[in-house]
């Protein structure tokens, strides 16, 4: 019995084998090229290069000289009727030259009034500048956590607005690059600093022209310590001279 399963085995094996090796023989004939398909003979119009018809410009025909232009007589029209129907009107001379007369006497119109002489320029004088405060001696009350302070200021015009949207004093350096103060109300951004201390500081307030009031706050590090603080200013007016000894705000 197992004579006779080997035989089945056997077959079929040798079978396998045949047709890889009639495989391998086609690949090897066909990879040595020595079977060359058939290829039909190329006709004409597949090797013809196209050739693109440009048809040939026509010759532009020759300009004739132009003829000089012959200026005609200008012809005077005559006049129309209703030209004629209105005769020409010359004005009348004044009353002292020679031939002149009073208006009555040539035909009852009224005689024009003289003209009157030009009166003297009129000047105009620009309105005064206006500013959200009063510009003069200010009265500043200064509150830093436990700290209270009493500053008097003399505020020029153009330290108003440093004055309001700039706290700063002569110990530190202030930059300030937001500043807004509009409809009574003001608000600023920007930085305090000086050597191993740097602070960024935001605030906000309202104002009058003789009342102001500022809240603030920040942080930042001093040394390499980190700190944060906040303070209040409020400004009252004094009025508009300032003594000698008064305060002046510091241009940086």
């Amino acid at each position: 019995m197992a004579i006779q399963r080997q035989r089945p085995l056997r077959r079929a094996g040798l079978v396998l084998t045949g047709s890889l090796i009639g495989h391998l023989a086609v690949l090897y004939l066909a990879a040595t090229a020595l079977f060359v398909p058939h290829r039909p003979p190329m006709e004409f119009s597949q090797v013809a290069t196209p050739v693109e018809m440009v048809p040939r410009p026509r010759p532009a025909p020759p300009k004739s000289p132009r003829r000089p232009r012959r200026d005609r007589p200008q012809v005077q029209e005559p006049p129309t009727a209703q030209a004629q129907a209105f005769p020409t009107i010359i004005p009348e001379p004044p009353a002292g030259a020679p031939g002149g007369g009073s208006a009555s006497a040539q035909g009852g119109e009224a005689a024009a009034p003289p003209a009157q002489p030009p009166g003297p320029p009129v000047v105009q004088i620009p309105p005064a500048p206006t500013y959200p405060i009063n510009p003069g001696y200010w009265e500043v009350v200064e509150r830093w956590l436990v700290i209270r302070k009493t500053e008097r200021y003399c505020v020029a015009p153009e330290n108003i607005s440093r004055f309001m949207a700039a706290p700063c004093n002569h110990i530190y350096n202030c930059a300030y690059p937001v500043q807004s103060i509009e409809d009574d109300k003001l608000r600023f951004e920007g930085v305090i600093w000086k050597r191993d201390e740097r602070y960024d500081v935001r605030g906000s307030g309202a104002y009058s022209p003789t009342e102001l009031h500022v809240n603030l706050h920040g942080h930042g590090h001093w040394h390499l310590l980190p700190i944060v603080f906040g303070g209040s200013l409020d400004g009252r007016f004094l009025g508009a001279d300032c003594p000698p000894d008064a305060k002046r705000i510091r241009q940086r």
